[in-house]
């Protein structure tokens, strides 16, 4: 696979460029910065008319982003998820349906931020501290969700954990420590069912530590079926429970006594129909 990426530094300048070279170069996916053109103003269709499908996120006269691709893709955020007041168009990320291997991918124009020698500079530079804060909370979700994420990798995963293993260690893995009442606002939670909800790909690890007795689970969205699975694994026991527990993406959300718990319903397998249909799974908790 060919991958590029190109400061094109004004898509209505360089356009003519642009095309030439994907004639002669024929990368796979490229990736445009500083396209300098409204979204709607891009050359959607000299990319298209060349193989390429198109999306772009931009803005008059500034910054501006941009991904072409000969593999099919979703878009799955313009601009940062956690920074979305953000007016400056620098990140587009999409979801590359490759046949053998789909992926995240992102198109990124990153601020550079000035020397904090002025009122103005200094400003400049939080914006940039912050931004990069932003980008690597949502890299690092991405690494968390396990990219090409399969039921076998997922239940090795779980085989592979140590029976001395901790909560603070599988918490350092990205599992998600659901003891308890949670945060309503959690977002790692709350993007996985947008995910399976919406057909995304998605994983999700979650651990807990009740009265002593560590549990680990590992949630993957299976498109195929259109249902969510999970494996689960009591590390301190070294005991593996229900190996692809299957759930509807339907989420079942109920409010009692103060508490608002999200469950979700457990269907059939549809790989293994004689499989029991256990209880459903109550994914977490937060206090109103």
């Amino acid at each position: 696979m060919k991958i590029a990426t190109y400061n094109v530094n004004s898509i209505k300048a360089r356009g003519a460029n642009l095309c030439k070279w994907l004639q002669t170069s024929h990368p796979d996916i490229i990736f445009l910065q500083e396209i300098k053109c409204e979204t709607e103003n891009f050359l959607y269709f000299e990319c298209e008319s060349l193989g390429y499908k198109a999306t772009a996120l931009g803005q008059k006269s500034y910054n501006g982003v941009a991904i072409l691709s000969k593999y099919d893709f979703d878009i799955t955020s313009r601009n940062l998820p956690d920074f979305q007041e953000d007016a400056a168009s620098r990140y587009l990320e999409v979801f590359i349906r490759h046949p053998e291997k789909p992926f995240y991918a992102a198109s990124v124009y990153a601020p550079n931020g000035c020397s904090p020698d002025k009122k103005t500079e200094q400003a400049k530079l939080a914006y940039k501290l912050h931004w990069f804060d932003m980008f690597n909370r949502r890299a690092l979700y991405l690494k968390k969700t396990g990219w090409g994420m399969t039921g076998d990798k997922a239940w090795n995963e779980l085989l592979d954990l140590d029976k001395n293993v901790t909560l603070e260690q599988l918490e350092a893995k990205g599992y998600i420590n659901v003891t308890g009442c949670l945060d309503e606002e959690n977002e790692t939670i709350s993007e996985f069912i947008d995910n399976a909800g919406n057909r995304r790909p998605a994983v999700l690890r979650l651990t807990s530590n009740e009265n002593d007795d560590l549990c680990a689970k590992i949630l993957l969205y299976d498109k195929e079926y259109n249902l969510i699975q999970m494996w689960t694994m009591y590390p301190t026991r070294q005991q593996a429970v229900a190996p692809g527990k299957c759930f509807s993406t339907d989420v079942i959300t109920s409010d009692r006594d103060g508490i608002v718990t999200v469950t979700l319903k457990n269907i059939q397998n549809p790989t293994d129909p004689a499989e029991e249909i256990l209880q459903d799974e109550v994914l977490c908790k937060w206090k109103k």
